[in-house]
């Protein structure tokens, strides 16, 4: 919903973004500039720093990991995270 209160914190917190709901995925998607970011892509995204933090601290790259899932998350969410992880390249 586009007048959920959180929403208008992150308008009000980040105001290079702008959340916009998209219609093809029926979600709601951020726009920064000329870039759009599905939720998936932005936890991709944290995915990926944390491989890059693993890998400068250990020294050897992630290929595996275990990913916890709130019993709260609905089956689009799960679908969601799962998602994500796969855009990171990272195998469950």
């Amino acid at each position: 919903d586009l007048n959920h209160p959180a929403l208008g914190t992150l308008r009000d917190g980040y105001f290079t973004t702008e959340v916009y709901h998209n219609d093809t995925r029926d979600a709601l998607c951020i726009k920064q500039g000329d870039t759009f970011y599905t939720p998936e892509e932005l936890v991709s995204m944290i995915f990926q720093h944390t491989q890059d933090i693993v890998k400068n601290f250990a020294g050897t790259p992630v290929r595996d990991c275990v990913i916890t899932v709130p019993s709260f998350f609905t089956m689009h969410e799960r679908r969601a995270l799962y998602a994500a992880a796969d855009l990171a390249g990272v195998s469950m």
